[in-house]
This record gives C-alpha cells, structure tokens and sequence, in this order.
C-alpha cells in the first residue's frame, strides 16, 4: 500500500506535482518501498516526466512483484516501446502465465482504459514474436511442414479447426486425421504384444513390493480449474500413473524395476523430444472411473494403449466411436479427437500408455519438431534473463 500522504496527492494535486511528491518519497525511503509505489512512479514518469526513470521504475517493480500481471503487462510495453522486442514478448508470456486472461483484455474486463490498451497490443506482440521465432529457428531445417506448423496459443493467424479435432498446443498442417489406426499398419505392434505377458509381471512384482510406493501418483497433479471437466480425477488416484518416462526422464529405480518393459519398448517409434521416449506410463483407472471427454495436445503423434490388467465392462470412446479392451489388441489412436475412457468393472483398470510419432511425419519432420519445441522451452526457460538484458540495453542506450 502507498503512505497516506501520496496517494492523497494523486486525488488533491496535479499529476506533475503528484510526481514530484512521489519522486522525493522514492528518493527518502530507498530500503522501504513496495512496488505499488514503484508502478505508479513508472506510470506517472511515462505520462509527465523521464522515460528512462519509468524504466528503471517498471524493472524495481517486477523485482518485488514477480507475480503480478499488471506489474508485467506495464513494463512489458515499456519494452516494447523501447525497441526491446524479445524482452517485452518475454513479459507478457510471464503474464500471460501469471494470469491468461490479461493477455487480450476485453472492453467488459473491468480494467482500466491504459491496461486495456497494453493488454490488447501485448497479445498481437507476444503472437508476432513467437510465431517468427519459430519459424526462424525451423528454417534451418529440412521440413516446410513443420516450418508452416502452428504453436495454437501463441499463433499470429487466424486458424479454424473441427470441433471434434482440437489439439491445444502444436498443429502440423495436413496430417491424416482419424481416429483409430490398425495395429496391423504398424509392424513392431506383435513384437510388443508378445512381451505382455512379461510387462504384466513386471508391474505385479514392482506393485507387490509397496503398494504405496510414491511412484504410483495422481496422474492429473495441480490446479482442478486448469483441467475443466477433468476436475474430479486432479490429485486423485481414482487415476493414476506409474512413470517409466515423463518429460523424457526415468527414475533409476524404475529401470530396476522393469527391464523387460524397457527392452520391448526399444523397437518402437516412440515419440521423442530428446533420446529418450517423452511419456511412458502405466495408466491405473479405478472401478468405477470415467474419464470425462477431452482433447489432446499437439497432432504429430499417435497414443497407444497396451492392455495389461483388463477387467472388462469397460471402454475406450474416440470420435463417438467405443472400443473395448482386448489382451491380444493395441488400440492406437489419435487423441486430439474428443476421446473418453470408462471403467464399469468392480476392478482397475491397467493399460501401458505411449505416444509414437505420427505415421505421416518423415525422418526430417520428427527432426524439425524436435528443434522447434527444444526452441521453444529454452525461450521459456530464459524469460527472465532475456527481460533483464533488454532493461540493460534500453537504459543504457
């Protein structure tokens, strides 16, 4: 909260007297000061008086509120102002993280006419900038497919898709899209089928030794409001997960644990975004569960299930179409259709789960998308580095 004294000024005086109030306050209370303060000197100083002083103001204020949409949104567009395109594009995907909603503000937001304003003009720079940056960085490579491919958040165009196909992160234009796959399209699917048999025992052994083991968790972990009509199943293990890889990682405890499930999964296209495979885990649906109807992410790989404990009574819904577990069946299919699953039975439910690379994509394909998301998480991963370096330069230039 300001001291009493200035925020009566900003109602009683000027507002270039109200700057001069709140520049002698900031210049007196050096080690006291919140980033209320610190925005309201960076708007004031925009507005009245130096730009290089509202700078310094906006980078004081996301330093004490890291968090705070509005703090970002402001220096953001101080940036961008600036020139400093990539540290003002860097802001408002911390933003836009923080809060989505203040990216692309509406007139009915209850926000002010001047954040309104940012907001609508940080969405079109954020869009701009990342859809160049990939493209940049994909044009290195040997695939225009994936060069042409769209990041769905973050996308400088308009798009329209099929209500019934909606992936929500990566779209690659022009990828056959349908539902179920034979598994006889595919031929590793016998070599994996014969290996049930070991996987199951694998999973019985690991399962035997702790049933509580901490590796069996909520598949869904997080905020229930970020999952919509998946709600229900977040932090619960109604369904849940056994990792074998997650996010292209393994625990060394896992790879003890099953070695012959490794082994048969070495002979598979897995889908990957380094060495490893990127998902692979056991998926556990309680009795009684259903997994409320949803889409995937991103179109360029196929999901798999290997049935492994199937007690029947129980579905896999993909496009309206239902299909029933069989121990002798892969059911393989493309998850950015509307896709459910349901367990009636009185038992778990047990499948191994996997993603493939999609059939379409060739060698050069799966290189380019590999590049563009290893771009695009360092770009992430860098925000706040690439934010400071750009107040650098704008203050220093």
């Amino acid at each position: 909260m300001l001291p009493t004294q200035i925020s009566q000024s900003f109602s009683s005086e000027p507002t270039e007297q109200a700057l001069k109030v709140l520049r002698d306050y900031l210049q007196k209370n050096n080690n006291d000061i919140g980033a209320e303060a610190f925005h309201q000197a960076s708007v004031l100083e925009e507005q009245y008086g130096d730009w290089n002083l509202a700078g310094a103001a906006h980078q004081s204020c996301i330093e004490l509120a890291p968090n705070n949409p509005i703090a970002l949104l402001y220096a953001g567009h101080w940036l961008q102002l600036s020139g400093m395109h990539e540290g003002a594009a860097a802001l408002y995907s911390l933003c836009q993280d923080t809060n989505p909603a203040f990216i692309g503000l509406n007139r009915n937001s209850g926000q002010t006419e001047n954040t309104i304003t940012r907001s609508v003009q940080a969405r079109q720079q954020l869009r701009q900038f990342l859809s160049d940056h990939h493209r940049s960085n994909v044009s290195k490579t040997k695939s225009m497919s994936v060069h042409d491919a769209v990041w769905l958040r973050t996308h400088d165009g308009a798009l329209s898709l099929a209500k019934n196909y909606s992936p929500s992160l990566f779209w690659v234009k022009d990828l056959k899209q349908q539902a179920y796959h034979p598994q006889n399209s595919f031929d590793w699917s016998d070599t994996l089928l014969s290996a049930a048999k070991d996987i199951k025992q694998e999973l019985w052994a690991f399962l035997s030794k702790d049933p509580n083991n901490d590796l069996v968790r909520p598949y869904l972990q997080g905020t229930p409001a970020d999952y919509q009509n998946l709600s229900k199943l977040v932090n619960s293990k109604d369904w849940s997960a056994i990792d074998l890889f997650k996010d292209g990682k393994h625990e060394a405890e896992i790879l003890e644990a099953f070695p012959k499930t490794f082994k048969a999964l070495q002979d598979v296209p897995c889908y990957k975004l380094n060495k490893q495979p990127f998902e692979v885990f056991f998926s556990i649906l309680k009795a009684g569960q259903i997994i409320a109807p949803h889409h995937g992410q991103s179109n360029h790989s196929l999901t798999v299930h290997l049935p492994v404990e199937i007690p029947g009574d129980g579905y896999l819904e993909v496009d309206g179409v239902k299909k029933s577990w069989q121990h002798d069946e892969l059911l393989i299919f493309d998850d950015n259709f509307l896709h459910s699953a349901t367990n009636n039975s009185n038992k778990d439910r047990i499948v191994l789960i996997f993603s493939i690379w999609h059939p379409d994509l060739n060698p050069d394909d799966q290189k380019a998308i590999q590049t563009a998301f290893k771009a695009r998480a360092d770009w992430l991963n860098n925000r706040w580095k690439m934010a400071k370096a750009d107040f650098k330069k704008a203050l220093n230039s």
